[in-house]
């Protein structure tokens, strides 16, 4: 259960308008409606700060570990996603500081990794070619994959993923082909 629909259930079982039961919180009731509710305005869902949700349920007599111990399995951490995103964070790392033998581990890791998203392993690649100075001289076979995987997609200039990949990849570009595309990217941005 999260915690709007806690939040419900415990003003309902003590029979308490939405009015009553932010009485003493700064708060609007429209704006707790909103949270109850699920509403998303701009893709965001109306939230309520953890203070003012431990002052609601104190001010409620609500128990609060029980509470939480109420919401608790609806809240999980995507320990893979975390751990890309770690992975991506100590490429920047090593990529700021020249670091060839971090980027080099980083990308063996990647290689016998399962479902590594696409752009962190060509990130890496990208990478460790740019430190070695190998960008010219990097085999088809690679550029023809990351090609493949930027303009995969029609609407590649609005992909933050491929637009990534793509500037990662001007060096290893055929000039007259990243001029084209380079033309593509401004009109979408004017």
């Amino acid at each position: 259960m999260k915690i709007r629909e806690a939040l419900r259930k415990e003003r309902l079982a003590q029979h308490k308008t939405q009015a009553a039961w932010i009485k003493n919180i700064p708060m609007s009731v429209s704006h707790y409606s909103e949270i109850e509710t699920g509403y998303a305005k701009n893709g965001k869902e109306a939230d309520i700060d953890s203070e003012k949700l431990i002052l609601l349920l104190k001010s409620n007599h609500v128990d609060i570990i029980r509470f939480f111990e109420s919401v608790n399995g609806s809240y999980k951490i995507d320990e893979r996603a975390r751990m890309i995103e770690d992975i991506s964070n100590q490429l920047s790392i090593a990529f700021n500081n020249n670091d060839l033998e971090r980027v080099e581990k980083i990308t063996h890791k990647l290689e016998n990794m399962p479902a590594v998203p696409k752009i962190t392993y060509y990130r890496a690649v990208l990478i460790m070619a740019y430190l070695k100075d190998e960008m010219t001289s990097m085999d088809n076979a690679t550029r023809t994959k990351i090609n493949q995987y930027i303009y995969q997609k029609d609407n590649w200039v609005t992909d933050n993923e491929a637009l990534t990949i793509f500037g990662n990849s001007m060096p290893i570009s055929d000039p007259g082909i990243l001029i084209a595309r380079m033309g593509k990217v401004l009109r979408t941005l004017l």
